[in-house]
Parts: structure tokens; sequence; C-alpha cells
């Protein structure tokens, strides 16, 4: 049985640029953490508008395995339009 983790809420506060389906955007951790390579739920007003990949994170210029607090910076593997003011809950699928 597969089951979805949501491991935290990430408010999107500025998207800079696209290049074919990746995202680069800054972001703020509200709740929780955000891991690289994690899935995310992209939500609009409560509503899920997509899914997609974290390709990199970025906290004060460096690299980072994961955010667990304040603003940060990530590239974002996605079909959907992500704007700012989106939301994205990053999962861990669990299978039990």
């Amino acid at each position: 049985k597969e089951e979805q983790v949501v491991t935290g809420l990430v408010k999107i506060l500025k998207h800079f640029s696209m290049q074919k389906s990746v995202h680069v955007m800054g972001g703020r951790v509200e709740e929780g953490v955000i891991k690289m390579n994690q899935r995310v739920q992209i939500l609009r007003r409560e509503i899920e508008i997509g899914t997609g990949t974290i390709k990199n994170l970025q906290q004060a210029k460096s690299d980072v395995q994961q955010v667990e607090e304040g603003e940060f910076g990530m590239q974002i593997e996605t079909r959907a339009e992500v704007a700012a003011g989106d939301y994205l809950k990053p999962f861990d699928t669990v299978i039990s």
C-alpha cells in the first residue's frame, strides 16, 4: 500500500525563470521541511494544479540537501504553470 506523507508547506514568493519544464523560484518554508529530489503537490487557492520534483535547493547562495526554515531558492521540474502566491506541499511516498 502506497501512502503520501506530507513533510511541510512552502509558499512561492517569486518566479524567476523557466526553461522547458524547469522553473526557477524563490520560496519560504512555512512549516516542516523540503528536501532534494522530493515530489511536491502544487496548490493554488487550496486546489491542486499539478505535481513536480525538486531538482535543486539553495539557501544563502549554497546548494543544500534540505531546507527547514526561512527563504530559499529552488529549481522544480513540472508541467504546471506555477506563480507567486502558490503553495508547494512536499511529500514522501511510503510503502507499507
